[in-house]
């Protein structure tokens, strides 16, 4: 919701589109695709939306539902993974193209433990 949600709502469904057509994403897969959104956001709506990002996430606890902020370190983390996948993403355009022979590397691993 918001300034942003009219940028936000189409990238979030090719997202789905491209990673959960059959099924909801992960925690972390949901807080990488959360920080990826509000980046392409805050990239094309710099008038609207701005930086820094920060997330909450809502966890089931056995003493019922809690938040908790990420902290930089995880924010610095999944903005890793994002500038990873867009990288992956440039490189597979360039194999396409036929203008690299290289392999396509790995995308990073998400860590367990954020």
């Amino acid at each position: 919701m918001g300034s942003g949600q009219l940028i936000a709502d189409p990238f979030l469904g090719f997202m789905r589109k491209v990673f959960w057509s059959d099924g909801m994403p992960t925690l972390q897969d949901g807080i990488f695709i959360a920080t990826w959104t509000l980046q392409h956001a805050i990239d094309v709506n710099a008038g609207g939306v701005n930086g820094p990002i920060q997330l909450a996430v809502l966890k089931n606890e056995k003493s019922g539902p809690a938040a908790k902020m990420l902290t930089q370190d995880e924010m610095d983390e999944h903005q890793q993974n994002v500038s990873g996948a867009m990288e992956h993403l440039r490189q597979y355009m360039e194999t396409v193209a036929g203008r690299s022979s290289e392999a396509i590397p790995d995308l990073p691993k998400f860590s367990p433990n954020h």
